[in-house]
């Protein structure tokens, strides 16, 4: 069997990088593919979030308890309005006497 030539190991040479080369395309390739994949499956569970939203918002029942939400929100406020009211009527100013 012949020894190969400079020509044949430089060719075995560049062809051993070219599949190198493509391995790692390949590879991210795949990693996009899957990224894009990922992605999607992100936005069609978003959107059906936003649709069950939507159609709780929309609701008979949500509308005829808004007042009551209003009213438990306004209630939760009343200690922070107690309270900056005390540090306001505190920091102003006295009047003399």
């Amino acid at each position: 069997m012949a020894e190969p030539t400079p020509r044949q190991e430089n060719a075995e040479a560049e062809a051993s990088r070219a599949q190198a080369a493509l391995d790692e395309v390949v590879a991210e390739r795949n990693r996009l593919w899957e990224e894009l994949h990922r992605q999607r499956a992100d936005q069609k569970e978003a959107a059906y979030y936003r649709t069950l939203y939507e159609q709780v918002v929309s609701s008979q029942s949500w509308k005829i308890t808004a007042p009551l939400r209003s009213t438990k929100w306004f209630f939760r406020q009343i200690p922070e309005l107690a309270r900056r009211l005390r540090r306001f009527l505190s920091h102003r100013p006295r009047a003399p006497k």
